[in-house]
């Protein structure tokens, strides 16, 4: 979790149904990419917040601190992005490292080129695309950013 200063002023969400703007950069680790997601935050509209795919484990399960210096369970931007995308974070994490571990994975790329996907892999897929669709959705809701910037790398 990376650079939410400013981002928490928890001003009441718009609850917009069109999908937010997320600008993902991908690489290699130690690429520069957290720099890049620093420099980008400070453009007007756009909310780095960091590695979006070690936030379950990272950020939920081990209540790493945020860019804010809070813990992840106690900063007031989290915890408030938790409520609107899942209720809370209770579950989510669970439920969303388990899609996870079912689709994000190179070897499955080539379901995402196919036509022919299987029915599991596609159910999975969509149920995880529903949760991160709902979760940038929160995070551009409560940081009021069209743009959020995720440096996740994969």
């Amino acid at each position: 979790m990376h650079a939410t200063t400013g981002l928490a002023s928890l001003a009441k969400p718009e609850h917009r149904t069109t999908p937010p703007t997320v600008l993902y950069v991908a690489g290699d680790g130690r690429s520069g990419s957290t720099l890049l997601g620093r420099l980008l935050h400070r453009v007007d509209g756009a909310a780095h917040v960091g590695e979006i795919v070690h936030l379950w484990q990272r950020g939920v399960v081990d209540d790493e601190r945020c860019g804010c210096g809070e813990r992840f369970s106690v900063c007031p931007f989290w915890r408030e992005v938790g409520a609107q995308a899942f209720g809370g974070w209770s579950g989510a994490a669970e439920r969303m490292r388990a899609l996870q571990r079912q689709v994000d994975r190179q070897r499955y790329l080539p379901y995402l080129a196919s036509p022919a996907v299987p029915a599991h892999f596609r159910h999975a897929l969509n149920a995880y695309t529903r949760g991160l669709t709902a979760l940038y959705r929160a995070i551009r809701d409560v940081s009021g950013c069209e743009t959020i910037v995720d440096t996740s790398k994969h």
